[in-house]
């Protein structure tokens, strides 16, 4: 387990000094690297073996907004790995102790020449508990199809250099900032409470990428990014709002 803190800079917050989902989740993913690096699976020792961690689902449980001027405290730590995928936690609290947001990821290894997912090592394995600490319930993950249906809203984004991450494709972090900002402009002063995530497929630089906003019950979405070249569905994010 790993316990690190961050100072929000201004320029990360949005109008009405919100702080950005997104860049929350960067703050877990810096203390998730650093953590791992700690039992010799960090970036630098994976690397070495043409490996890397790939996030493939996360769920997130709102609470409050991050204020601005409030250090926050990033907890994360290695629930448990099974054959080829391997559940991290973590909970953000502010200077207070207030709790910020809780989340569950899921990960795998990718092979970065082959670009295949292998199993996890042994010596991984060896770090689970005989009773894991998990922070939230494992949901189920919606696979609705939408052909038919129209979208409420849509957006297109054109990936950047800047969105590349250090294994070559787009940061995991852009897909959640460009599902919410394809939200309706009536929609953005809403509080999301809960979203899950799904990662269907890497994108590289240079490529467009469409938005699509599904509205499934008064307060429940689903968003939808898909590569334009090809058609495929590289991520969802299914959100609930009040």
């Amino acid at each position: 387990m790993l316990k690190a803190e961050f100072k929000p800079r201004y320029y990360e917050f949005t109008g009405g000094e919100i702080l950005p989902l997104h860049i929350l989740c960067n703050y877990f993913q810096q203390a998730a690297a650093a953590d791992a690096h700690t039992f010799g699976f960090g970036m630098e020792e994976l690397t070495a073996q043409s490996i890397a961690w790939v996030l493939t689902r996360m769920q997130i449980e709102v609470y409050a907004p991050a204020a601005l001027g409030k250090t926050l405290n990033v907890e994360t730590w290695h629930a448990r790995s099974e054959k080829a995928l391997s559940r991290r936690e973590f909970i953000i609290t502010d200077s207070d102790g207030k709790t910020i947001i809780k989340g569950s990821t899921w990960w795998v290894l990718l092979n970065l020449k082959t670009r295949r997912i292998t199993r996890m090592p042994e010596t991984m394995l060896a770090f689970n508990e005989p009773t894991p600490r998990y922070v939230t319930e494992e949901k189920e993950f919606k696979k609705n199809i939408y052909d038919r249906v129209a979208p409420i809203s849509e957006k297109i984004f054109l990936t950047r250099e800047e969105d590349i991450d250090t294994n070559g494709h787009v940061n995991n972090t852009h897909y959640l900032a460009w599902a919410t900002e394809t939200m309706p402009k009536n929609m953005r002063a809403a509080t999301l409470k809960t979203a899950k995530l799904s990662f269907k497929s890497e994108c590289t630089n240079g490529e467009k990428i469409i938005g699509k906003v599904y509205k499934d019950s008064e307060n429940s979405y689903t968003h939808i990014l898909t590569r334009e070249s090809d058609g495929k569905e590289v991520f969802r994010l299914t959100s609930d709002w009040e």
